[in-house]
């Protein structure tokens, strides 16, 4: 090794080896005899190699040589001084001080065995003894220490008379040399631990002694050997250091192991030695296995070569020993009992008969394996020979193309050989039969993809075979009962493996060809069968071999019906050929969906062949009878002649698009002229199709073999072409009356001039647009057209509102933007409901009336042509639009708010409220406009709160502050329009206004006296009336009373002072008036003085006195009634 020396020395019949690394460390073991294990290994630090191994039993000698030394002193003493010191007669001190020479002072001499003895001296005594005790225990020991029984061990404690806990400390000390004698060599040996048993009995030591004399000897160990050793050698399980350390273990897990002491005492001795060893308690067990299961199974091992004299008992007891379980041996045993069938099989040509049999359950036996798991092991190893048997067998078969007769035979002789059981026989069938069909199959493949079809054919052709063959097996040899139906059915379509489509695809075509055109005999049922079932364990898709079937057999079949066809109608009415023609189809087994594919492509080569003319008379009809010979003499089916219905479709659609249009006086001069410009009217023609003209439409449908609903749907197309044109015109009237003069010219680009259809002096729009007659008449053109070519129908069983009814056309789509027509619905409303309203005053009516008509009750005019009209325009025209009936609610109703609102708005602006009479006219509105009753009367309400509430806003906003005179208009429009100033306004009239409101109200009552101390409950009526809370209106009013009082006093106090009579008398008579409304604790008004008081009351009666003559007795009863009212208020 690099940067070492070694030196080996022969001394006697020991080896060492000494190693002296790069830093001239020097580390060594030694020992009688090399280790078979330790002679190859090398110490992983690099420092020593390890030639020789130690056994316990060498520290007897240690022990002797070194307690020899020790008890030297008591050995140079003469025999009986010895014998005497030994026994305790003389004492030690006493042989020291016999020791000093004659002439010395006894002083000194006692002073001299002091210094010599003293308290070191003592501690010095006691190993004597102790050396010379432990030198005798260990020559007892080392003869035969398992033979010394513990009574001879105690027979030296009772020679030296040594106390027990120093004896018990011999004992320890002897035990852990034991132990590190064991230790010099990492490797352990099974021998160790009955040595270490023999001789922890033989010295009587207890638990706590033993983990006292391991903890000692561990602790030795590891400063000796371990200590200075990296973290890196520590943690390679194949180092020297790392095997002592985990020795150290497994002999502590082992020796405490039966012990039979308390789990807490075992747990700590097992922690202080983890903890002197620098190792985890949690890693013990893994590293014990280290040791353990090695040992285990070199025992096992030896075991299996006596097992007669084996028992599980032994293998049980050995597996205890090395403190292992079943589970951590679980994997030995298994691979022990599969090496040993492995072997049997051997050494006895595949056989497994009584003698195997029952040398493999006592095998099992001893290794503890249950009966299952003995059988699956010996299964992995049997099986697979019998499997390959059968497949060998079943192999020939196929290749020789050879009997299955004698094959069950075979198969049952490997069995019995093999004692399998009649599943396996099963599976290795099944697993034989795929071997038989992946071989040629994968070499198709092979050959395919180096572009050898022939061979790739013959490879099919192989596995066609092997297939058929492994068919018959299973069918007669399975047991279903064993392997079960289902398993059998999905067997032969997972047997081979996937390969891709096109490669699959190929191959069945090159099967499916040699099968149909190879055989000279022609093809059986039996062979094409035979190819269909392999093409679908190749996952031939139905669509590839149908495919397959029309690339192979429809050139031939093509060839076969282009022969009759050429033959005209005498060959297709011969009923001989037909039938020749489905026996050359069955001769080649083509099945019906490719028969199909061919017969519909040779039917449409008829049809191609043969176009409609109308221009030669009758041809239709001849080409209508060779089609229909041509489809009995190919048998198309319901599938083949719907694809043939679409062809005619194809064939006949362009005439019959054009004879449709000519129905509808569509011709191309006509066409054209709808085409120019859209300035000037253009005339459409009808756009009807007459009786006449569907009559022969129909005829002609026949003829070109078209479906009724081919040719109504070629007729919807013809119709949708000619509706294009009239919903222009309809957008081009509408446009013309809502857009203005520039507007429309710069859209059309063209002048259109005074509209000469509209009233300037009409006013009956109802507060809704001007009427446009062009554009009813487009509307009523327009309703003709659906109606005429039936484009609308109901529900079947009703008559059906217009909501109920279906739409085969609609204008929808035909817009340049679908928001117009929205806006064309309403123009449509509004202006039905505007000529309606123009009748009815040109008839002297009023608008309800115009209303009432647009019901469709009772008058004779909607009895008219026009009324019929009119009525089916209100009940199609949103549909034929193409509007969707939650849509055309949604209008209604929008427009039903504008017209009923536009009324009931007139009502109240003229009269204020609405009588029974507006009512009735309303309900005529509500019917004509479809709106629901509650809707109108929500409605209706609604606006009759607004107006209220809009007399009220007005009232604050006119008047800076609120009068009786604007209480009383607030209070008239309310009861006109029946709204209820609190209920109905309760959040619309805030309380600070109601609160203004009240206050008006009650001022304006007192001041005119209409309000007095006789009836002041009207206040609290007025209070109600608003809704103040009573509360707040008594405090509003008490505090409005009392300030007016003193207004009106300071202001007659001024007119007196002014000698103004007017002004003081009618302050006087306010004040007279609020006075009867002060409370009980009001405290008058203040006028200054008595003198002043005075005044006041005598102009005021001077005043009055004057006009009592005039206003008789009434008058002078009221100033009397004042005159104690104002004494009564008016203080100093």
């Amino acid at each position: 090794m690099k940067g070492q020396v070694f030196i080996v020395a022969l001394l006697g019949n020991v080896v060492v080896a000494l190693a002296y690394g790069p830093a001239g460390h020097f580390r060594g073991w030694t020992a009688k005899q090399a280790s078979p294990r330790l002679t190859n290994r090398r110490a992983s630090s690099g420092e020593l190699t390890m030639l020789v191994e130690a056994s316990g039993s060498d520290c007897f000698s240690a022990i002797q040589k070194k307690a020899s030394k020790g008890s030297s002193f008591l050995r140079s003493l003469p025999a009986p001084l010895t014998s005497a010191v030994l026994t305790g007669l003389v004492p030690l001190s006493g042989v020291v001080g016999a020791l000093i020479p004659v002439p010395v002072p006894l002083k000194i001499a006692t002073l001299y065995g002091a210094s010599l003895l003293g308290a070191q001296g003592r501690r010095k005594i006691v190993p004597e003894l102790d050396s010379a005790a432990m030198l005798e225990l260990a020559q007892l020991l080392e003869t035969d220490y398992a033979k010394v029984t513990p009574a001879s061990v105690m027979e030296v404690q009772r020679k030296f008379k040594l106390p027990d806990d120093v004896f018990a400390d011999i004992r320890i000390d002897v035990f852990s040399q034991f132990v590190t004698a064991i230790l010099a060599s990492p490797e352990f040996k099974t021998s160790e631990l009955r040595e270490l048993s023999a001789l922890y009995s033989t010295l009587n030591l207890d638990p706590e002694q033993l983990g006292d004399a391991l903890f000692a000897s561990f602790e030795a160990c590891w400063a000796k050997n371990v200590q200075w050793t990296n973290t890196k050698i520590l943690e390679d399980p194949e180092s020297l250091e790392r095997m002592t350390l985990d020795k150290c273990l497994f002999l502590l897990t082992r020796s405490l192991s039966d012990l039979g002491d308390s789990s807490e005492g075992v747990a700590y001795v097992v922690a202080r030695c983890a903890q002197v060893l620098h190792c985890e308690t949690t890693e013990i067990t893994e590293r014990c296995l280290q040791i353990g299961l090695p040992l285990y199974e070199k025992a096992i091992k030896t075991a299996v070569t006596k097992l007669d004299k084996v028992t599980p008992q032994n293998v049980a007891k050995a597996r205890t020993s090395l403190g292992l379980t079943l589970e951590d041996v679980d994997e030995i045993n298994i691979k022990v009992y599969r090496s040993e069938v492995v072997g049997w099989f051997e050494a006895h040509q595949d056989s497994f008969k009584e003698d195997g049999v029952e040398r493999m359950a006592k095998l099992a036996s001893v290794l503890a394996l249950d009966e299952a798991t003995a059988k699956a092991l010996e299964l992995e190893e049997m099986y697979p020979v019998f499997e390959y048997e059968v497949s060998e067998m079943v192999r020939e078969v196929v290749s020789d193309h050879a009997s299955i007769t004698g094959l069950a035979g075979k198969i049952a002789t490997a069995q019995l050989k093999l004692t399998l059981s009649s599943v396996h026989v099963q599976m290795a069938l099944l697993q034989a039969a795929i071997n038989s069909l992946t071989t040629p199959y994968q070499e198709a493949v092979e050959y395919l993809g180096l572009g050898n079809p022939k061979a790739a054919l013959r490879s099919l052709v192989e596995l066609r075979f092997a297939k058929d063959v492994s068919k018959t097996i299973l069918e007669t040899m399975t047991d279903t009962r064993l392997v079960g139906e289902e398993v059998l059915a999905q067997f032969f379509e997972d047997a081979l493996p996937k390969e891709r489509s096109s490669v699959t695809d190929e191959l069945y075509q090159l099967l499916l060809q040699d099968t149909l055109t190879g055989n000279e005999k022609g093809v059986t049922e039996e062979l094409l069968d035979s190819t269909v079932e392999l093409g679908a364990m190749m996952a031939v898709g139905e669509q590839a071999s149908a495919q397959a079937m029309l690339k192979v057999a429809g050139p031939l079949l093509e060839a076969k019906i282009e022969g009759y066809l050429a033959g005209g109608m005498d060959s297709l009415m011969n009923p001989e050929l037909r039938v020749e023609l489905s026996e050359f189809a069955e001769g080649l087994a083509v099945p019906p969906e490719v028969y199909g594919r061919v017969a519909l492509a040779q039917y449409a080569k008829q049809l191609k062949a043969n176009p409609p003319n109308v221009k030669e008379q009758g041809s239709l009809g001849l080409r209508q009878e060779l089609l229909d010979a041509t489809r009995f003499f190919l048998q198309l089916g319901d599938n083949e002649w719907d694809k043939a219905v679409a062809m005619h479709l194809e064939s006949g659609a362009s005439l019959f698009e054009s004879s449709v249009k000519e129905a509808l006086g569509m011709s191309a001069a006509g066409a054209a002229a709808e085409a120019g410009g859209s300035g000037a009217k253009k005339e459409l023609g009808s756009g009807v199709i007459t009786e006449q003209f569907k009559e022969g439409l129909e005829k002609l449908g026949a003829l070109l073999m078209l479906t009724p609903e081919a040719q109504n749907d070629l007729i919807l197309v013809a119709l949708k072409g000619a509706l294009k044109p009239r919903v222009d015109r309809l957008v081009n009237s509408f446009e013309q009356k809502v857009l203005s003069k520039e507007e429309y010219a710069r859209r059309r680009g063209v002048d259109t001039g005074e509209d000469l259809n509209v009233d300037p002096g009409s006013n009956a729009n109802l507060g809704i647009e001007e009427n446009s007659l062009n554009f009813m008449d487009e509307v009523l053109n327009l309703v003709d057209f659906f109606e005429g070519n039936s484009l609308w129908a109901a529900p079947e069983g009703s008559e059906a509102a217009a909501d109920g009814f279906t739409y085969a056309l609609t204008a929808s789509g035909m817009f340049e933007n679908n928001l117009i027509i929205e806006d064309l619905y309403r123009q449509f409303s509004i202006s039905s409901l505007q000529e309606a309203a123009a009748k009815q005053q040109s008839a002297g009516g009023g608008a309800g009336a115009a209303m009432g008509m647009m019901g469709g009750g009772g008058d004779g005019a909607d009895d008219s042509k026009a009324g019929a009209r009119m009525a089916k325009a209100k009940s199609h025209f949103a549909g034929m639009l193409g509007m969707s009936n939650q849509k055309k609610k949604s209008v209604d109703k929008d427009m039903g708010k504008s017209v009923y609102g536009n009324y009931v708005n007139d009502l109240l602006k003229r009269k204020g409220g609405v009588d029974p009479q507006d009512l009735q006219q309303l309900a005529q509105i509500q019917n004509t406009m479809g709106m629901e009753d509650s809707y109108a009367l929500e409605l209706l309400s609604s606006m009759k709160k607004t107006h209220v509430f809009n007399v009220v806003e007005r009232a604050f906003i006119e008047n800076t502050e609120i009068d009786g005179e604007a209480v009383q208009q607030v209070k008239v429009a309310a009861d006109k329009a029946g709204v209820d100033l609190v209920d109905d306004l309760t959040t619309e009239i805030t309380a600070p206004r109601r609160m203004k409101l009240f206050m008006a109200e009650s001022v304006a009552a007192i001041a005119t006296g209409l309000c007095t101390d006789e009836n002041k409950e009207l206040i609290g009526e007025f209070q109600e009336g608003w809704g103040v809370p009573a509360d707040k209106a008594e405090e509003a009013f008490v505090k409005m009373v009392g300030s007016t009082c003193d207004e009106c006093g300071a202001e007659a106090t001024v007119g007196v002072q002014q000698g103004t009579v007017t002004r003081t008398v009618k302050a006087l008579d306010k004040l007279a008036a609020f006075s009867q409304f002060v409370p009980e604790e009001f405290e008058g008004v203040k006028v200054g003085s008595e003198g002043m008081k005075a005044k006041l009351l005598d102009m005021y009666s001077k005043a009055k006195d004057s006009g009592e003559a005039a206003g008789g007795e009434d008058q002078g009863a009221a100033l009397e009634k004042a005159m104690a009212a104002l004494d009564a208020v008016l203080t100093a």
